[in-house]
């Protein structure tokens, strides 16, 4: 999963990469503050933010909420990905941190690059036009959601006509505030507004297709492995053997992949309302457990009542916003079921009297003091 996840990701970059590298070779100026023009980047960045809020979904006082549960999401990934990556020695340990960061620094610069310029280009191509000149990738774009055009997703030129007709103001041609875009769209449109052809249009789309492929295959690995593995071989069953565990972890990840095909096939949800969903899952449930887990006083019972606590809090909090709920619901939700849950695990670690040799105690002490090997190994591999 980590090769690919590594070849998916190099996959992505030079579908990306390539496009800015012949605008490079033409001799034009990429969009960056850094390494191009600061100006274009600007108009860029500020169309891009009006573009994200033509949708309604502008600045809230929820976003302080948004960062604490993406925070505390990404914080439970931490030791989970933790023995997939660990390296020999602190030098080894350094190098590979520092090449993740490059790496993923990289990666951020050509994307933000990709959408700044394929925002110029965009805007190029449709400003002072007649509605009746938008390209036929356009129209497509249109009917599956990826732009908008006077502030309907017209996907024919007729469409786009009455729309634009009935917008105040519209004198026959666009302007720009009568355009819109998703991130999508900027992210793989550019070989088709800067006129590469259909090689790297296909090419954008295999490796944003590779990134999820890979991203899907690491989630249902680890639910695999959580049930199949770390609750039946070491909470079941701890003599069993490792054909048997191995055949219970494939069973499972068979079972969840039939289970999500099943489900996508009569549902479509928002990719952004799931993502939600687990962060505010990760933050509710397992980032308290975690902080747990470095309380010397508690204990298995006081992590149950944590666990409760912080999933009751969170079905209460989506409950009473009433309706479907959305990415801020979630966000809310999290922030105050991950509060809940924390402080009533420490709060019930008080109700009797620590126990200096209990083995809470002796796992924190070794965790901060590096004594005692604090992973035990999997007698059964």
């Amino acid at each position: 999963a980590l090769w690919a996840s590594a070849g998916a990701a190099g996959l992505l970059v030079a579908a990306l990469g390539l496009p800015l590298l012949l605008l490079v070779i033409r001799g034009e100026s990429l969009p960056f503050p850094v390494i191009g023009g600061r100006a274009q980047w600007e108009a860029a960045l500020t169309r891009m933010v009006e573009w994200s809020n033509t949708g309604g979904d502008t600045a809230t006082t929820g976003d302080g909420y948004m960062v604490v549960a993406i925070v505390l999401g990404l914080g439970v990934l931490a030791p989970l990905l933790a023995p997939a990556i660990t390296t020999r020695d602190l030098a080894a340990a350094r190098r590979a941190g520092g090449a993740s960061i490059g790496w993923s620094a990289g990666i951020a610069v050509v994307i933000a690059v990709t959408m700044a310029v394929s925002t110029l280009a965009y805007e190029r191509a449709l400003v002072g036009k007649r509605p009746e000149a938008v390209p036929a990738f356009m129209l497509d774009a249109a009917r599956a959601g990826g732009v908008a055009l006077c502030g309907a997703r017209a996907d024919t030129l007729a469409g786009a006509r009455a729309a634009c007709a009935a917008t105040p103001g519209f004198t026959g041609v666009l302007r720009a505030g009568d355009l819109a875009a998703t991130g999508d769209f900027l992210l793989q449109g550019l070989p088709a507004l800067r006129g590469f052809g259909r090689a790297f249009s296909g090419l954008a789309s295999a490796g944003l297709t590779a990134v999820a492929l890979a991203l899907a295959a690491a989630g249902f690995h680890a639910f695999a492995t959580a049930l199949g593995h770390d609750a039946f071989y070491r909470v079941s069953d701890s003599s069993a053997m490792t054909s048997r565990r191995l055949a219970v972890t494939r069973l499972l990840l068979v079972a969840g992949v039939v289970g999500c095909g099943l489900v996508l096939q009569y549902a479509s949800p928002d990719p952004r309302v799931l993502i939600g969903l687990a962060i505010a899952l990760c933050a509710s449930a397992i980032a308290p457990l975690l902080a747990l887990a470095l309380w010397p006083r508690a204990e298995s019972a006081h992590a149950t009542i944590a666990l409760l606590v912080g999933l009751a809090a969170a079905a209460l909090a989506i409950v009473l916003h009433g309706g479907v709920p959305n990415l801020d619901v979630y966000a809310r939700a999290a922030a105050i079921a991950a509060g809940a849950s924390l402080l009533s695990g420490i709060a019930t670690s008080f109700l009797r009297q620590a126990d200096p040799a209990s083995h809470a105690g002796a796992f924190v002490h070794s965790v901060l003091h590096g004594e005692t090997e604090v992973l035990r190994p999997d007698k059964g591999a």
